[in-house]
């Protein structure tokens, strides 16, 4: 599988047009979104497992430890390229 690289740069743009998508992404995306973006600012997932009862909190710990030990860069690419396709799949809004 060939890899496109992404600058910093692009990551950043890549955060601004997720948050310009015309149509909210589904939970299962915007959990991919978290996870993506928490690696490849923090790298790994340091916290403990939230309680039981912490469901938002639960379920965010598990969309970022999805990731641990994948490269804060790659999981950058990755964001980039997840971004890419949900723009092709919502398009953007010109606000």
């Amino acid at each position: 599988m060939l890899l496109n690289f992404y600058t910093m740069s692009d990551f950043e743009e890549a955060i601004k047009l997720s948050k310009r998508l015309r149509m909210k992404p589904s939970n299962d995306e915007l959990q991919m979104l978290y996870g993506l973006y928490k690696q490849r600012m923090f790298g790994d997932c340091k916290a403990p497992e939230p309680g039981f009862l912490d469901f938002v909190g639960k379920t965010k710990w598990y969309a970022w430890n999805k990731w641990k030990g994948v490269d804060p860069k790659l999981a950058g690419n990755k964001y980039v390229g997840y971004v890419k396709t949900l723009v092709e799949k919502y398009g953007v809004s010109d606000a």
